[in-house]
């Protein structure tokens, strides 16, 4: 048998006897024939009346192909009130009541002898249109939209939407002014009226106008009035409050949830927020947007360098080394008036320095020991040698068991380090030691 492997459009044959030369002959193809498929299926018809005509037709792909039209599984024959029932094209005419059916269905096949069979599809006579569900009179929030529908039955049946007797038209804030859905966007008070109607129209039958409908409108409230606290740096997430004239509202800063009835948002996250009001008739206000900032950061901890007391002074000064700006600065946690990061006098103790930024925030601490005034050497020990017959001087020795000892015995001159003084006149000395 032949398979896909066997199609081709280069077929040809090799003519040759004894004597050249040979001959080739034209090239011819195989293929297969395509399944047939149909396209576009028969669709059910409605006729006004007895004696009308009526056709169904079909469209379909594949090869060589027939056609038969069928009721249920009864194949149709031409003549009568007949013809095309084995063509793409059926024609009833005219209609009888016999004729009347819910399964007109065509086979169609192809030359290798495979069909494929339609949908069924209905012959009827129209009747009359009846409106089951007239339209229901609305009420809309102003800005939203607002719809209106019809429920009627009949054949291929068309729609009107009316404003009174003035026909609505599909523009501006109108759709759906010719179907059985009529919608209006975004109501305003120029759309509110009382006789809303839609008139239905069907292929045969007479007329039919709804009962009037009406539309009126419900006024939202304004965008909110809000005030917001953003975090600190001692409070981690930020309040809103909004403020109205209005009673009877209720709030939310997600568009979802209105539990909300004091308007007061707190221990918000930081991001954005819509805040939006409902009044008690369901009506949502435009959106107030509003940014909760993330919580601000302290300084770092101050860098510090520290001026020790000396033998001479005898407190100590702390000195903050910052790149920031705005910062002010404290030794005891509590007063942050120094702006210049310079302490000075400071009594010997342990002091906590840190930073405070202008959003008030504050740093971790740096620790700082400020240590006690040192103490001086003990007065001299001295022994002396008197001036004598022959050596017209003194001499005055210093005797220590500390060591970097400088000794004077003016008070101004410690360049001695020896501890001993000679060739010293006849007078009064104060010796002292410098650590």
């Amino acid at each position: 048998p032949v398979s896909a492997s066997d199609l081709g459009s280069d077929y040809n044959v090799l003519v040759f006897d004894s004597l050249e030369p040979s001959d080739t002959s034209a090239n011819s193809s195989l293929s297969f024939h395509p399944i047939p498929v149909i396209t576009q299926e028969p669709a059910s018809q409605a006729v006004c009346a007895v004696g009308d005509l009526a056709s169904f037709s079909v469209t379909a792909t594949g090869a060589e192909l027939t056609y038969q039209w069928r009721i249920g599984t009864t194949n149709l024959i031409d003549g009568g009130n007949i013809s095309g029932a084995t063509s793409a094209i059926l024609t009833i005419d005219p209609v009888d009541n016999a004729d009347i059916a819910a399964d007109y269905n065509v086979v169609v096949s192809d030359i290798c002898g495979r069909d494929v069979t339609s949908v069924d599809a209905s012959l009827s006579i129209s009747t009359e249109i009846t409106i089951n569900t007239q339209p229901v009179s609305q009420i809309g929030c102003q800005g939203s939209p607002v719809s209106f529908s019809v429920v009627a039955i009949g054949d291929s049946l068309y729609y009107q939407w009316r404003k009174g007797t003035v026909n609505l038209t599909n523009t501006g804030n109108i759709s759906g002014a010719t179907s059985s859905t009529l919608t209006v966007y975004s109501v305003n008070t120029s759309d509110v009226a009382t006789n809303y109607n839609v008139i239905v129209s069907g292929k045969c039958a007479a007329d039919v106008t709804s009962a009037n409908a009406s539309l009126a409108i419900n006024l939202r409230p304004d965008a909110p009035t809000v005030t917001v606290i953003q975090p600190t740096c001692s409070v981690p997430t930020g309040t809103i409050t909004v403020s109205s004239s209005l009673v009877d509202l209720s709030f939310s800063v997600d568009g979802t949830d209105y539990t909300n009835t004091t308007g007061i948002f707190t221990s918000l996250a930081a991001g954005e927020y819509e805040v939006t009001a409902k009044s008690a008739d369901g009506c949502v206000s435009a959106g107030t947007s509003v940014t909760i900032n993330a919580q601000p950061a302290g300084p770092d901890a101050p860098t510090v360098t520290i001026t020790q007391p000396t033998c001479s002074v005898p407190t100590g000064t702390i000195t903050v080394s910052s790149s920031l700006v705005d910062l002010s600065f404290s030794v005891d946690g509590t007063d942050y008036t120094n702006t210049t990061g310079i302490f000075t006098s400071l009594a010997a103790g342990e002091y906590e320095v840190t930073a405070k930024s202008a959003d008030g925030c504050v740093s971790a601490g740096t620790s700082v020991t400020i240590n006690a005034q040192p103490a001086g050497p003990d007065a001299p020990t001295v022994t002396i040698t008197q001036p004598t017959c022959s050596v017209p001087t003194g001499t005055i020795t210093v005797s220590s068991s500390l060591v970097d000892l400088s000794f004077s015995v003016d008070g101004t001159d410690y360049t001695n380090t020896t501890g001993i003084f000679t060739s010293l006149a006849a007078g009064e000395y104060e010796v002292t030691a410098k650590s």
